[in-house]
C-alpha cells in the first residue's frame, strides 16, 4: 500500500514570501520555482483548503491578534508542513479520494502545530502532496499566547513521536506503513566507513598542498641559480663587448700609421735610395708614437683573442648548467601544473563526490536520529568534519549547506519522496 509521509521545517518571516509564490504558484515568479516537475497545463487542478492571498500579511495578522506585537527578526513565525504517501499509495484514486486522505492530514496538522493560514494541494507534479503553513501558537496557563514553534516541533525525540500520531491518526485510516528504522550495526557502518574516506581525501589533499608547495620552492631556487648563470655570461659579454670597441679604435690608429710609413717608403727624399729616408724631427716623433700605438694595439687584440678563447671556454662550461636549469625549472612547472590539477581534483572530490557522500550519511543519520537514537555519533561526525578546511570553510559547514539545499529540494520534488522514517 505504501507509506505515509510528512515533513515539517521551520521558517522565518523573510522566507515565506517564497513559499508562498511557489505553493500558491504565482505566475509571475515561475522563474524562481525550485520545482522542475511542475505541469502548468495542470494547475488549475490543485486544491486550498484554506488560502493565505499575503503568506507574510496573514502571519503577521494572526500574531497581532493573540496579543503578540513583537518578536525578534530572526524568530520562527511559520511550520511549513508536507503531507503526502509513497506514489503507489495514489495510483487508481480518483481526485476526492485522494482529497480525503489530504483533509484528514490537514485535521492533523491543524491540531498538532498550531493556526494554520494556508494549506494547498498540488495535483500538477507527479505525485499529489499537500503544503501547508501555521503560526507556532502556544496558549499559557492565564490564556495568553507565546510564539514558540521549539515547543511545537520538539527535539528529536517529540518529533519520532509526531510521526507515530501522524501514522497512527492518518496512516492506518489509510492502510498505509510506517517507515522502518534503519539497523544501528548498519548506521554505524555506513558512517565509519565515510569517516575513513573523508579522513584519507582529507590526507591526500594536504600532501597535495605540502608537494606544490615544495614544487614552488624548488622552482624558485632553479630560477636563481639560472638568474645568477645569465648575469655571468651578460657581463663576460659585456666586457667584450667593450674590448672589441676598443680594438676597433686601436685598429685604426694601426691603419693611420700603416699608411703613413708606406707613404714615406714611397718617397724618394733629395733623391737618396728608398731604403734611406731622412725626416725632420717632428716627423720622426710622430712616427715613433704610431709605432708604439701599434704596440699596444698588437698587445690589446692579442688580449683580446685570450679573452675571446676564455669566454668560449667559460660558456661551454656554464651553457651545460644553464641547459640542465632550465630542463629542470621546465620539467618543475610541469610537475607543479600537474599537482595543483591534482590539488583541484582532489578538492572537486572532496566538494563533490565526499561532500555528497556526507550530506546522504547526515540526511540518513538524522532521520534515525528521528526515531530516539542518542547524539554522540552525530557529534563525533560533527568534530571530525570540523578538523578539515576546504576553500576557507570547514567540511562540516560545507555538508550543512548541502544537507540544507537537498532537504529544500526534496520538499518541491515530491516523485522523489521516498518513505518517511
Amino acid at each position: 500500500m505504501g507509506y505515509g509521509i510528512m515533513r515539517c521545517e521551520k521558517r522565518k518571516i523573510q522566507a515565506c514570501g517564497g513559499i508562498q509564490a511557489e505553493n500558491n504558484r504565482q505566475a509571475d515568479k515561475q522563474k524562481d520555482f525550485k520545482a522542475s516537475d511542475i505541469d502548468w497545463d495542470r494547475t488549475n487542478e490543485n486544491e486550498f483548503l484554506i488560502q493565505s492571498m499575503n503568506l507574510q500579511q496573514d502571519i503577521k495578522k494572526e500574531l497581532k491578534e493573540h496579543g503578540i506585537d513583537k518578536w525578534r527578526k530572526d524568530a520562527v513565525v511559520c511550520i511549513d508542513g508536507l503531507y503526502t504517501a509513497s506514489p503507489e499509495f495514489f495510483e487508481g484514486k480518483t481526485k476526492e479520494e485522494c482529497m480525503e486522505y489530504f483533509k484528514d492530514c490537514l485535521e492533523y496538522h491543524e491540531k498538532t502545530y498550531g493556526v494554520t493560514i494556508n494549506a494547498v494541494i498540488h495535483f500538477d507534479e507527479a505525485t499529489p502532496h499537500m503544503h501547508c503553513q501555521s503560526v507556532p501558537l502556544v496558549e499559557r496557563e492565564d490564556g495568553s499566547f507565546k510564539l514558540c514553534a521549539k515547543e511545537l516541533m520538539g527535539n528529536i525525540k517529540q518529533y519520532h513521536q509526531r510521526q507515530n500520531e501522524f501514522h497512527e491518526e492518518v496512516g492506518l485510516k489509510y492502510g498505509l506503513e510506517r517507515g522502518q528504522v534503519q539497523d544501528r550495526e548498519e548506521r554505524r557502518e555506513h558512517l565509519d566507513t565515510l569517516e575513513f574516506k573523508t579522513q584519507e581525501k582529507t590526507k591526500e589533499l594536504t600532501q597535495s598542498i605540502e608537494a606544490v608547495e615544495t614544487l614552488k620552492l624548488e622552482g624558485a631556487k632553479l630560477q636563481g641559480r639560472i638568474e645568477s648563470k645569465q648575469n655571468d655570461l651578460e657581463a663576460v659579454e659585456g666586457e667584450i663587448e667593450r674590448s672589441r670597441g676598443k680594438l676597433e679604435k686601436l685598429e685604426g690608429q694601426v691603419k693611420k700609421a700603416k699608411d703613413f710609413k708606406k707613404e714615406k717608403a714611397d718617397k724618394d727624399i733629395l733623391g737618396r735610395p728608398r731604403d734611406r729616408v731622412t725626416l725632420d724631427w717632428t716627423e720622426y716623433r710622430s712616427l715613433q708614437k704610431t709605432a708604439k700605438k701599434v704596440e699596444d694595439v698588437e698587445r690589446e687584440e692579442s688580449l683580446l683573442n685570450y679573452r675571446e678563447r676564455q669566454f668560449e671556454q667559460n660558456k661551454a662550461e656554464i651553457q651545460p648548467n644553464i641547459d640542465a636549469a632550465a630542463e629542470d625549472r621546465e620539467k618543475a612547472a610541469k610537475e607543479l601544473q600537474q599537482a595543483r590539477e591534482y590539488k583541484d581534483n582532489l578538492e572537486s572530490y572532496i566538494l563533490g563526490t565526499a561532500g555528497k557522500q556526507a550530506e546522504e550519511m547526515f540526511q540518513e543519520f538524522k532521520n534515525s536520529l528521528a526515531k530516539g537514537y542518542d547524539m554522540d555519533k552525530l557529534e563525533f561526525i560533527e568534530k571530525e568534519l570540523q578538523k578539515y578546511n576546504v576553500g576557507g570553510k570547514s567540511l562540516f559547514d560545507i555538508v550543512e549547506e548541502k544537507f540544507q539545499e537537498h532537504i529544500e529540494e526534496i520538499e518541491h520534488q515530491a516523485r522523489s519522496w521516498g518513505p518517511e522514517l
